[in-house]
């Protein structure tokens, strides 16, 4: 890029010295100046703007947030043991292939996600760790997202529960997490529940 701008000031200052044969040194000394911030200037638009357009250019699978993230990962978690519970071999003709592609990039993104919420260090931090288990895991040839599904559950349940701790979700009701999560939370509040006894006489 510097040699570029370097050829065309030096070919603008050959043009400049022949029609400035008195002072052409001055005349090219200004002339290249001038020439340099506007290149530079140019330069730097186009950067931006390409910038700009890759923020605003995010995959469909891209997590909104700790429970979207938690209930993509319940979802394609769900819908991967379904298709591969025969098998146990990812395809593209059963659309498992992609579930597994999806997987690997929510492990890459969810650190990222809940770093951009209101989460402590102390609180994004295992979910940080966690991650990076799964990554270095799902980086072997040998191992798909279906052979670690029990890390994915307890990064989805990780999720949910970190979510709680934020201010905006603080209220979020139960029906709004992930079936599995929610299916958990309901059974564990059966199991405390402890009927009254029946006196003589009342009406059953």
């Amino acid at each position: 890029m510097i040699s570029v701008l370097r050829s065309r000031i030096v070919s603008r200052q050959t043009l400049l010295a022949d029609s400035c044969p008195g002072n052409s040194l001055v005349c090219q000394q200004v002339f290249g100046a001038c020439l340099l911030i506007c290149l530079l200037l140019t330069g730097c638009g186009v950067e931006k703007e390409s910038l700009f357009e890759e923020e605003h250019d995010l995959p469909a699978h891209w997590p909104s947030g700790l429970v979207d993230a938690a209930t993509k990962i319940d979802q394609r978690i769900s819908r991967l043991a379904s298709v591969v519970g025969e098998s146990k071999l990812a395809t593209e003709e059963n659309g498992s292939e992609q579930c597994e592609s999806e997987l690997r990039d929510l492990v890459e993104w969810i650190p990222e996600v809940a770093a951009d919420t209101d989460l402590s260090e102390s609180q994004w931090l295992p979910i940080y760790e966690l991650c990076e288990v799964m990554r270095e895991h799902l980086s072997r040839s040998d191992v798909s997202a279906s052979d670690i599904e029990e890390d994915f559950r307890r990064l989805q349940a990780l999720l949910v529960e970190s979510a709680q701790l934020l201010p905006s979700l603080t209220d979020t009701p139960l029906a709004e997490e992930p079936a599995s999560v929610l299916q958990d939370a309901t059974e564990s509040a059966s199991s405390d529940i402890i009927e009254a006894p029946t006196r003589p006489g009342d009406k059953t």
